[in-house]
Protein backbone atom coordinates (compact mmCIF):
# COMPACT_ATOMS: atom_id res chain seq x y z
CA UNK A 1 0.00 0.00 0.00
CA UNK A 2 0.99 3.42 -0.44
CA UNK A 3 -0.23 7.25 0.20
CA UNK A 4 0.23 9.93 -1.91
CA UNK A 5 -0.90 13.26 -1.92
CA UNK A 6 -1.06 15.85 -4.96
CA UNK A 7 -1.04 19.49 -5.16
CA UNK A 8 -1.54 21.92 -8.78
CA UNK A 9 -1.68 25.13 -9.75
CA UNK A 10 -2.51 25.74 -12.86
CA UNK A 11 -3.41 29.88 -14.34
CA UNK A 12 -5.41 30.00 -16.95
CA UNK A 13 -6.81 32.92 -19.08
CA UNK A 14 -10.72 33.15 -20.03
CA UNK A 15 -11.39 34.96 -23.53
CA UNK A 16 -14.67 36.39 -24.69
CA UNK A 17 -16.98 38.72 -24.73
CA UNK A 18 -14.24 41.32 -24.25
CA UNK A 19 -13.43 40.18 -20.76
CA UNK A 20 -9.48 38.99 -19.98
CA UNK A 21 -9.72 37.00 -16.56
CA UNK A 22 -7.27 35.56 -14.97
CA UNK A 23 -8.66 31.64 -13.87
CA UNK A 24 -6.61 30.56 -10.95
CA UNK A 25 -7.06 26.74 -11.16
CA UNK A 26 -5.73 25.01 -7.35
CA UNK A 27 -6.11 20.89 -6.77
CA UNK A 28 -5.51 19.36 -4.07
CA UNK A 29 -6.05 15.15 -3.76
CA UNK A 30 -4.70 12.22 -1.58
CA UNK A 31 -4.92 8.97 -3.02
CA UNK A 32 -4.38 5.13 -1.76
CA UNK A 33 -2.36 3.44 -4.20
CA UNK A 34 -2.46 -0.80 -3.92
CA UNK A 35 0.71 -2.48 -5.59
CA UNK A 36 -0.07 -5.88 -7.30
CA UNK A 37 3.62 -7.06 -7.66
CA UNK A 38 5.60 -4.73 -5.03
CA UNK A 39 8.67 -6.93 -5.22
CA UNK A 40 9.10 -6.70 -8.67
CA UNK A 41 11.14 -4.30 -11.28
CA UNK A 42 7.67 -3.49 -13.40
CA UNK A 43 4.62 -3.47 -10.42
CA UNK A 44 1.07 -2.09 -11.90
CA UNK A 45 -1.24 -0.47 -8.91
CA UNK A 46 -4.69 0.74 -8.55
CA UNK A 47 -5.41 4.08 -7.24
CA UNK A 48 -8.40 5.56 -5.36
CA UNK A 49 -8.76 8.75 -3.70
CA UNK A 50 -10.47 12.34 -3.47
CA UNK A 51 -9.63 16.36 -3.00
CA UNK A 52 -11.08 19.92 -4.19
CA UNK A 53 -10.53 21.97 -6.93
CA UNK A 54 -10.97 25.45 -6.52
CA UNK A 55 -11.09 27.81 -9.43
CA UNK A 56 -10.83 31.64 -8.52
CA UNK A 57 -10.60 34.98 -10.45
CA UNK A 58 -8.61 37.82 -9.57
CA UNK A 59 -9.70 40.44 -11.85
CA UNK A 60 -13.45 40.02 -11.50
CA UNK A 61 -14.75 41.48 -8.32
CA UNK A 62 -18.41 40.26 -8.36
CA UNK A 63 -16.75 36.27 -8.37
CA UNK A 64 -18.50 34.76 -10.73
CA UNK A 65 -15.83 32.45 -11.76
CA UNK A 66 -15.20 31.63 -8.31
CA UNK A 67 -16.07 27.37 -7.95
CA UNK A 68 -15.27 24.83 -5.05
CA UNK A 69 -16.19 21.52 -6.00
CA UNK A 70 -15.50 17.97 -4.34
CA UNK A 71 -13.27 15.58 -6.67
CA UNK A 72 -13.04 11.56 -6.71
CA UNK A 73 -11.09 9.88 -8.48
CA UNK A 74 -9.54 6.22 -9.53
CA UNK A 75 -7.41 4.36 -12.07
CA UNK A 76 -4.13 2.74 -12.49
CA UNK A 77 -0.84 2.95 -14.05
CA UNK A 78 2.30 0.87 -13.76
CA UNK A 79 6.10 2.02 -12.34
CA UNK A 80 9.34 0.76 -13.93
CA UNK A 81 11.77 0.55 -11.41
CA UNK A 82 15.41 1.32 -12.20
CA UNK A 83 16.78 1.12 -8.70
CA UNK A 84 14.98 0.31 -5.12
CA UNK A 85 13.68 4.20 -4.93
CA UNK A 86 13.27 4.89 -8.51
CA UNK A 87 10.87 4.37 -10.87
CA UNK A 88 9.18 5.76 -14.44
CA UNK A 89 5.47 6.07 -13.91
CA UNK A 90 2.75 5.48 -16.17
CA UNK A 91 -1.05 6.44 -14.54
CA UNK A 92 -4.41 7.01 -15.80
CA UNK A 93 -6.90 8.55 -13.13
CA UNK A 94 -10.91 9.29 -14.03
CA UNK A 95 -11.64 12.23 -12.51
CA UNK A 96 -15.09 13.33 -10.96
CA UNK A 97 -15.92 16.28 -9.89
CA UNK A 98 -19.09 17.01 -8.32
CA UNK A 99 -20.36 20.51 -8.46
CA UNK A 100 -21.21 22.12 -4.17
CA UNK A 101 -21.97 25.58 -4.54
CA UNK A 102 -22.02 26.72 -8.23
CA UNK A 103 -23.96 29.71 -8.70
CA UNK A 104 -24.16 28.77 -12.64
CA UNK A 105 -24.31 24.71 -12.56
CA UNK A 106 -25.72 23.02 -15.61
CA UNK A 107 -25.01 19.35 -14.38
CA UNK A 108 -24.04 17.88 -10.96
CA UNK A 109 -20.93 16.28 -12.17
CA UNK A 110 -18.60 16.52 -14.92
CA UNK A 111 -15.90 13.98 -16.26
CA UNK A 112 -12.46 14.32 -16.95
CA UNK A 113 -9.46 11.99 -17.87
CA UNK A 114 -5.87 12.33 -16.50
CA UNK A 115 -3.13 10.74 -18.20
CA UNK A 116 0.49 11.32 -16.79
CA UNK A 117 4.20 10.18 -16.67
CA UNK A 118 7.36 10.73 -14.48
CA UNK A 119 9.32 9.71 -12.43
CA UNK A 120 8.62 8.47 -8.59
CA UNK A 121 10.87 8.61 -5.46
CA UNK A 122 9.60 6.27 -3.07
CA UNK A 123 10.20 7.00 0.69
CA UNK A 124 9.69 4.81 3.94
CA UNK A 125 8.85 0.97 3.94
CA UNK A 126 10.24 -1.78 1.68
Amino acid sequence: WGLEGTFTYTPSRLEGGGSHDQINVYTGRLDALYHFLPGAKVVPYAALGGGIISLGSDSTPDESHDDQDLVVDYGGGVKFFFNPDWALRFDVRHILDFNVRDKHKSQDFYNNLSVMAGVTWQIGGK
